[in-house]
């Protein structure tokens, strides 16, 4: 069974009770953070403003020593702008008073670009009956609910594989290595044992295996922007996805190599053909057109309030992730990192949250026993 921060953190505190202190409040926005005072010559943000609509009235909640902001890579920076803490021109221009000058609020968007790429395949043996009928859905669901038994108890992409590029590549040549060292990857290919992603239309008929390729360690940036000075107004987002050539060219690479593995001949009986655009995609230029038309996002965004040295001009947070130029405020969650990891970013973010921790309770003499 799946486990996540809510299953393994949350819920058993709520369920035991032994935190009178937490609140769980649902269907509420932070719509902006107060400056509550100064401190050391730095304005103090230790008061939250929280609002259910944007007709509705607020409340403000204020904390003792410090608020940690925990929005995520799009609602943190956000929050940050619509309080006053981002670019001196962005704010003003949507008549927002500047309290922090942080150009980076919001810069250094950053994400895994992935193409879908689908096979039609001699089996029976995918998830694509069961998410074309309803019925067979919740029959498999019941089995495994009650038995842990049957095709729900394996998830569709459970296999993964991290590839380089070759040392000898042209890419690496030309653009050099944006990786975080010698033994990080360049691609990810990821197996679904269904036609991908599971909740898009699966055809009427067949069944299909999905090989997601993907690029782990990209030079494409992207920003997320203020809409207007309304909290409840979504952000605008620019992922500015395979801006970079050297991201096109590994991402054709990345589809070449899966093309290779899945012509070998352990697939022989079992994979039939690609179908789709992949089909007539047979040269470099072709592929170069399919992976633009077809890749999108593999939800692993990051870097919006990135980590800087401490006195760094640039970066939105300092190394014990609290916010430049102001007190009593951090920030913890993924748009901390100033460069995305070759991985999935779930576990990084744990890690970055329990060191968070240590932090938090230092610079605060509390005691975590």
């Amino acid at each position: 069974m799946r486990s996540s921060s809510a299953v393994a953190y949350l819920d058993p505190l709520i369920s035991s009770g032994s935190r009178p202190n937490l609140f769980v409040l649902i269907n509420t926005v932070v719509t902006k953070l107060l400056q509550s005072g100064v401190s050391s010559g730095l304005p103090e943000f230790k008061t939250v403003e929280l609002g259910q609509t944007n007709s509705s009235s607020r409340v403000q909640v204020s904390a003792t020593k410090e608020v940690v902001l925990s929005g995520g890579v799009i609602g943190t920076p956000h929050i940050l702008m619509l309080s006053g803490i981002g670019s001196k021109g962005t704010l003003s221009s949507f008549g927002i008073k500047t309290i922090v000058d942080l150009p980076s609020v919001g810069q250094n968007l950053t994400d895994h670009p992935l193409v879908q790429n689908h096979f039609l395949v001699n089996s029976t043996q995918t998830f694509d009956d069961v998410l074309r009928n309803e019925t067979l859905a919740q029959q498999t669901f019941i089995e495994w609910n009650t038995t842990r038994q049957g095709l729900f108890a394996n998830p569709s992409g459970g296999t993964l594989g991290f590839l380089r590029l070759p040392s000898n590549s042209s890419i690496l040549s030309e653009f050099g290595d944006p990786s975080s060292g010698p033994h990080s990857s360049h691609i990810e290919l990821i197996f679904v044992n269904a036609f991908g992603p599971v909740g898009a239309p699966v055809p009427p008929n067949g069944h299909f295996v999905t090989i997601i390729t993907a690029v782990v360690s990209p030079l494409s940036r992207g920003f997320m922007t203020l809409a207007s000075s309304d909290p409840f107004d979504k952000p605008l987002l620019n992922p500015n996805y395979l801006s970079s050539d050297f991201d096109v060219l590994t991402m054709v690479q990345a589809i070449k190599d899966m093309q290779t593995f899945m012509s070998t001949g352990p697939w022989k009986d079992f994979v039939i053909g690609p179908i789709g655009a992949l089909a007539n995609s047979t040269t470099d230029e072709q592929l170069q057109f399919y992976a633009r038309n077809t890749s999108e996002s593999i939800s692993h965004s990051i870097g919006t309030a990135r980590m800087s040295p401490f006195g760094a001009d640039w970066g939105v947070v300092n190394p014990d992730l609290s916010v430049k130029g102001t007190h009593g405020l951090s920030v913890v969650d993924a748009s901390i990192f100033p460069s995305i990891p070759e991985c999935h970013t779930q576990a990084p973010t744990y890690i970055v949250a329990e060191r968070a921790v240590d932090f938090i309770t230092a610079r605060n003499g509390l005691c975590t026993c």
